[in-house]
């Protein structure tokens, strides 16, 4: 499935949409804000891509819209209806 909705450009198309409405939600604020409360915490020096990335993922997860979840699983779900032979 990564394969065709990859080759067909789906993928990049759902990317994009989901960078979107990330944005427009406010998602993308939330999460940049968690960055700089941790290296702000710890300092910018004991901080790494690692460790933040460690901390700041199950609040990025747990915070992303229900619609966005919802549009994206609608967008997938549209495209193996539309390219799958029953």
């Amino acid at each position: 499935m990564f394969k065709q909705l990859k080759e067909s450009g789906e993928l990049e198309r759902i990317q994009s949409h989901l960078r979107k409405t990330l944005i427009e939600s406010e998602w993308r604020n939330t999460v940049a804000k968690k960055c700089d409360e941790i290296i702000d915490k710890n300092g910018v020096d004991k901080v790494s891509v690692e460790k933040l990335t460690q901390e700041v993922t199950p609040l990025a997860r747990a915070t992303v819209p229900d619609k966005v979840k919802q549009d994206l699983m609608l967008m997938v779900k549209q495209f193996l209806e539309a390219n799958t032979k029953l």
